[in-house]
């Protein structure tokens, strides 16, 4: 007997980057396809046909799948997986949340949704978008019959706003552990000296500021950094406020993974700034291949790295962090055990398959 699933929330695979994204094509080359009856519909941005990939169908959606247009995005999405009769949503994001009880007067496919991190306190939300993200959060708790957080934190989260139990399940970051490296002699030449990496969305909650303004004040130590600069009022002032100084090279995203595996592979350790969310796939992909992490001191980052990262809550704290001197010890390699016991992408997509029957 069929049984089909529909994948709502993601800009589409083959994964180009984003967190999503990588899970959802990890969750169809891990799906059961042939011997459960499992059909798999992953919903994608764009204006392309149908098209079949790693045995899911594509179906493509002519919209905008970031920002205030990821509304209307997943809405549409559900319409068509409602008439397509789906068995199940997977709706990835509370964007679209508003439809999820009208969707369920109308159509009988069961819903579970993965909220992703606690949204609408992301600082970049003016009041208006943030209550509304907050009312969305709300209806996917309400109205969704099953609920997955991403961090044992964002689970507590829910049980205490909403009294509502939620299924933790992370995200995977073992593809990295098994990506090749290909020499670079550019990027060897330009990078000769050991430096930090920091990889992120170039947001306030991200604390960026704090991180580039320690590095300007240890010039013994390089940092790499990468995001997108150019894409905020906020991100152009951080370049223009920093770029200058010698030990901090400011990249913009490097789509092409072997050439951000070899960044990966070639710096002393990782730098990770987040604040808001949940688990956060940089930090579990630098779990596989950084010798020491640096994380922001908040509970999603103490509880992904298991408490054995090394943890700052202000510059000055970051400061004495990078001017310690970093012997190889056995941290890096309880943090490789714990990500290889906990964030692979084959039990990951097992939990997964396990609500969506």
């Amino acid at each position: 007997m069929s049984y089909k699933l529909s994948i709502i929330g993601s800009a589409g695979i083959p994964a180009a980057y984003g967190g999503f994204e990588t899970l959802v094509e990890h969750l169809v080359r891990n799906a059961p396809l042939k011997k459960s009856g499992l059909k798999i519909v992953v919903y994608c941005s764009g204006s392309s046909e149908e098209i079949e990939y790693e045995g899911a169908k594509l179906r493509y959606i002519n919209l905008n799948p970031n920002g205030i247009s990821s509304i209307l995005y997943d809405i549409v999405s559900m319409i068509k997986s409602g008439l397509d009769k789906s068995n199940c949503l997977l709706i990835l994001g509370c964007s679209g949340a508003l439809f999820i009880p009208i969707y369920k007067i109308f159509f009988k496919g069961k819903v579970v949704t993965n909220v992703d991190g606690i949204e609408w306190r992301r600082e970049k939300w003016s009041w208006l978008p943030s209550k509304f993200l907050k009312f969305s959060e709300y209806l996917a708790v309400r109205f969704s019959d099953e609920i997955i957080a991403d961090n044992e934190a964002v689970a507590n989260y829910i049980k205490n706003e909403y009294m509502c139990k939620s299924n933790v399940i992370p995200y995977g970051g073992d593809h990295i552990d098994i990506l090749s490296v290909s020499e670079n002699r550019d990027l060897t030449t330009n990078h000769s000296q050991k430096y930090f990496l920091g990889i992120c969305r170039i947001e306030p909650e991200n604390n960026i500021k704090m991180i580039l303004n320690a590095f300007s004040k240890v010039s013994e130590t390089n940092l790499v950094f990468i995001g997108n600069w150019d894409k905020s009022e906020y991100g152009n002032s951080l370049r223009k406020e920093f770029q200058n100084y010698k030990n901090i090279n400011l990249l913009d995203p490097i789509y092409d993974h072997d050439k951000l595996n070899f960044y990966r592979k070639n710096s002393i350790g990782y730098v990770h700034g987040h604040s808001a969310g949940g688990t956060n796939p940089s930090l579990v992909e630098a779990m596989f291949y950084s010798d020491f992490i640096l994380c922001f001191d908040c509970d999603f980052n103490r509880i992904t790295t298991d408490e054995k990262a090394d943890y700052f809550a202000n510059t000055s704290d970051l400061i004495e962090l990078i001017k310690k001197p970093y012997n190889k010890s056995n941290k890096q390699s309880l943090l490789h055990k714990i990500a290889l016991q906990r964030y692979n992408w084959a039990s990951v997509s097992q939990a997964y398959f396990k609500l969506l029957r």
